[in-house]
């Protein structure tokens, strides 16, 4: 499977396949193909294995503690340092450098709802010298006292391309409006932000959206001392 190509004097090409180890195990392992168009020469070098998880694995919603994010070569487990790792709990996603012992720290959401496990997916996508890698790890989420739970309501809609793109969503705890706070839309990587009216409205005019399509949107309201952070995902259709 290629993963990724690019085209210049020198042509890369990622290629991924699965061998058994000393175990009769099945891996996953990567090479990278190098052509060199001038003298048109090929060489196969097999990319260093990766492995990436976080830790500690238990929080207390409404607290900051702080995650690590370990990313290492495997076996071995030598740190690998100054590489992009994309990190997503509960609809927030982080994109952030490893430093010099291949770790990054984030701060989750404040108020992450309690749940048996709240998932982590964390991914590397590899460069010339590490083969990519992923991984989701649960991290358990412990009640706060004095919280409840929120809601987010909205609906997949179209739109016509030439019209004004108005999109309401409605925020409420045990079916109650949760009124003035704010609530964040995101569609096609662009982010809006609107506060909730009397009846927890928020309404977001998309003037970003200029172009036909299916695209994915996400309102997310990040909770506060008395509500749970929550989530949507919806589809926006652009005609």
């Amino acid at each position: 499977m290629v993963n990724y190509l690019k085209s210049t004097s020198t042509c890369s090409i990622v290629v991924s396949c699965h061998n058994k180890n000393s175990e009769d195990t099945m891996v996953a392992e990567e090479y990278i193909l190098k052509v060199d168009k001038k003298s048109k020469t090929m060489k196969l070098k097999r990319l260093i294995p990766t492995n990436v998880w976080i830790g500690p694995f238990d929080m207390k919603s409404g607290t900051s503690k702080k995650l690590t994010v370990h990313l290492v070569t495997y076996p071995g487990g030598k740190a690998v340092s100054g590489r992009k790792v994309k990190i997503t709990i509960y609809g927030v996603t982080y994109t952030k450098k490893t430093n010099s012992k291949g770790l990054i720290y984030i701060y989750p959401p404040k108020h992450l709802p309690p749940a048996t496990y709240c998932k982590v997916h964390m991914s590397f996508d590899g460069d010339s010298t590490y083969a990519s890698c992923s991984q989701t790890n649960d991290i358990e989420i412990y009640k706060k006292a004095g919280s409840s739970k929120s809601k987010i309501s909205a609906n997949s809609k179209t739109f016509s391309l030439n019209k004004t793109k108005k999109y309401t969503v409605k925020l409420t705890s045990n079916k109650k409006a949760i009124k003035k706070a704010t609530v964040k839309l995101t569609v096609n990587g662009k982010q809006y932000s609107a506060k909730t009216n009397s009846k927890g409205q928020a309404t977001f005019v998309l003037s970003k959206l200029t172009k036909k399509g299916n695209f994915k949107a996400t309102a997310l309201y990040m909770g506060d001392n008395k509500h749970y952070m929550t989530y949507k995902n919806v589809k926006i259709t652009v005609k």
